[in-house]
């Protein structure tokens, strides 16, 4: 039997749950970084980033209610249409900004040749996945600029 993707996220959320009644093991995503962890207490260190935060800190890989959301629907097509929102050189590197339906894409090119392509949700998701990979605040400042 062929599922729906609404009923794929459902049984998600189902299994989820199991896990969560039996195991007391809740899976999460880290409030930080965006790495999914796995949790039993009452604060969470995140394994890829280090931080200590509070389990309200950390939102649930699946929650009941998730599956309402557009990224389910099966009647629209998924739309893969990119918005050119600006570019920056910076010596031999290059970063083209783009949004999309799901958020924003930057490609980012040495010598024009494409080294990396990140698909990003908001604009924190932009300014964490730049400062991880050593831009300084001021290229930052610039890329948020053209959101």
């Amino acid at each position: 039997m062929i599922m729906t993707k609404r009923e794929l996220a459902k049984k998600q959320i189902e299994l989820q749950n199991k896990v969560l009644a039996l195991a007391k093991i809740n899976i999460v995503t880290c409030g930080n970084c965006g790495c999914v962890l796995l949790h039993d207490t009452l604060s969470i260190e995140c394994a890829s980033c280090k931080s200590v935060m509070d389990i309200c800190d950390c939102p649930d890989l699946w929650y009941e209610g998730c599956q309402n959301n557009s990224e389910f629907d099966e009647d629209e097509p998924i739309k893969d249409e990119e918005i050119y929102l600006g570019n920056i050189e910076q010596g031999i590197t290059n970063l083209k900004v783009y949004a999309n339906d799901y958020g924003y894409k930057i490609y980012i090119y040495s010598n024009g040749n494409l080294m990396a392509e990140c698909e990003l949700l908001d604009s924190d998701h932009v300014w964490r996945e730049l400062r991880a990979r050593g831009y300084k605040k001021s290229v930052c400042k610039v890329v948020l600029s053209m959101l």
